[in-house]
């Protein structure tokens, strides 16, 4: 009986996908696209840290404008100036793909990965965040940060270096000091390095999903050995992130339970003695109901 129903469900998937309907983005080139399984099987061969490097050959190969189809999904790669900004400036079409649902356990249904009402509702509540002062606060740590990486990159010993660790490393330090006020390269205990060691597993767990399509169900993931993995790892780096949420509110003075966005000139002014980070507006919003800690 098992089999006559696994067998029914086979066929009308094979059913379903030879009778979809015709796509537009079917007509632009790329890999070769073998029926059913698209170019599903090309992913098998190399590992996941060498895609970046086989992506980067697509416009020699296929233009500035090419196609990957696995399965039924059809995955659209722009190298042009004037497509990434026809896309990147649109408003509307902001729902984001099936990938992005292997970000959700880490990041929440945040300003990222939200559509519809939800994101233009949270992206109202985080335009005071790009205020022209707050923005200069943040290029501040950003020059900072570049000043230590280019040290850290003249003082590197001859011969290969891994660039994208380093440059990686400086990046979460950049990310962390602006989104959250911890500055993780000067935060030398226990937690704050193995949360950095944490976020960079997570990332190549999230990446290496990618590349694995069997891996894309979470029924089946959260079985492997590599999802099982994953959910320690999110416990680590939400424990880490709760926390410092917690240290910022103890850390808010009367002075600064003022109005953070109608006080914007002021707290740059102040720049000096306490740099405003995304978190303090977002820990506004909380406390003024637009907001809540879930996801």
């Amino acid at each position: 009986m098992f089999w006559l129903i696994g067998a029914v469900l086979i066929l009308f998937v094979i059913w379903k996908l030879y009778n979809e309907e015709e796509n537009p983005l079917d007509r632009l080139p790329g890999p070769k696209s073998w029926p059913i399984v698209g170019s599903a099987f090309s992913f098998l061969g190399p590992p996941y840290d060498d895609l970046f490097a086989r992506m980067l050959g697509f416009p020699k190969l296929y233009g500035y404008r090419s196609v990957e189809k696995i399965f039924n999904r059809r995955i659209l790669h722009v190298y042009n100036v004037e497509d990434i900004e026809i896309i990147l400036a649109h408003s509307r079409n902001i729902t984001k793909n099936k990938p992005y649902d292997f970000l959700k356990p880490w990041l929440g249904a945040g300003l990222l990965i939200s559509t519809g009402n939800k994101w233009h509702r949270r992206r109202k509540i985080l335009t005071p965040t790009f205020h022209f002062n707050i923005l200069r606060n943040f290029s501040k740590v950003f020059e900072e940060k570049s000043r230590n990486l280019v040290r850290k990159l003249k003082n590197l010993p001859d011969g290969n270096v891994d660039v994208l660790s380093v440059i990686g490393d400086f990046t979460l330090n950049t990310i962390c000091e602006t989104a959250m006020g911890t500055q993780l390269d000067r935060d030398k205990s226990t937690s704050a390095v193995q949360y950095k060691d944490t976020i960079k597993k997570i990332g190549k767990q999230v990446i290496s999903r990618l590349t694995k399509f069997w891996l894309h169900s979470d029924l089946l993931f959260y079985q492997t050995s590599m999802g099982k993995e994953f959910t320690r790892n999110l416990v680590i780096a939400h424990s880490f992130a709760d926390n410092v949420i917690s240290e910022r509110k103890k850390k808010r003075t009367d002075q600064e339970d003022v109005s953070l966005v109608e006080n914007i000139d002021d707290t740059a002014r102040e720049s000096s003695k306490r740099r405003l980070a995304l978190l303090d507006l977002l820990i506004e919003a909380e406390n003024n109901g637009e907001i809540d800690e879930l996801p």
